[in-house]
């Protein structure tokens, strides 16, 4: 039973890396009922967020937030260890999937809430700095879009302040450089804003990004 469950999973896959999502959420579905047959917990709550997944690839961005939920919640229910089924990283994951789905909404504020809960997470567990930066820009980028320009340079200044622990730490924090010219801008600070978008630039340009 759980070797079917398996390939309707990947029958999932398959269809919804060809765009066919009523055929993928279908072979999720099939999924999904043997694992809740067999109480197969854990990968009961990556079918839910493959679901999600493909609802938001689709553009269902209500059906897509049910399911990331839905997933949350598979993931929080205990074991017969007496354990969550899901570890921190699964309920991390989850979070940055309604995290998406709120920014693609245009619900910035919401985006907001969500990336701020994924970065306290992470930090409390230690997850990769390079995931951490990420992150902390994108929430500094979300304030900008809504206006919050102080909240988005703290924001900012906290991702360019993490150690270049990486080549590739060093190349995203270019996009917190510019987005912090387009703050400067916005704010009427010119001479500040074209420092910093220069500097984007001439990285950009040099490194043919």
């Amino acid at each position: 039973v759980e070797g079917k469950a398996t390939a309707f999973q990947n029958y999932g896959h398959i269809f919804t890396y060809q765009g066919k999502y009523p055929q993928a959420l279908s072979g999720y579905l099939e999924a999904l009922s043997y694992y809740e047959k067999l109480d197969k917990k854990h990968p009961a709550g990556w079918i839910y967020a493959h679901i999600a997944k493909t609802h938001l690839l689709a553009r269902n961005f209500e059906k897509a937030i049910d399911y990331w939920y839905l997933a949350l919640k598979k993931f929080r229910e205990r074991t017969d260890e007496s354990v969550s089924a899901g570890s921190v990283r699964d309920t991390s994951t989850m979070f940055q999937g309604l995290y998406l789905t709120y920014q693609y909404m245009g619900m910035f504020e919401k985006a907001i809430e969500i990336a701020l809960k994924v970065l306290d997470v992470g930090t409390k567990n230690n997850f990769d700095i390079t995931e951490l930066m990420i992150v902390t820009f994108k929430i500094g980028h979300n304030y900008l879009l809504v206006g919050e320009t102080d909240s988005a340079k703290v924001y900012f200044d906290k991702a360019l302040a993490y150690p270049d622990a990486n080549m590739d730490i060093q190349a995203l924090k270019y996009r917190p450089v510019a987005w912090l010219g387009n703050l400067y801008a916005r704010n009427g600070e010119i001479d500040t804003a074209i420092v910093y978008l220069k500097k984007a630039y001439k990285w950009y340009n040099k490194t043919g990004f």
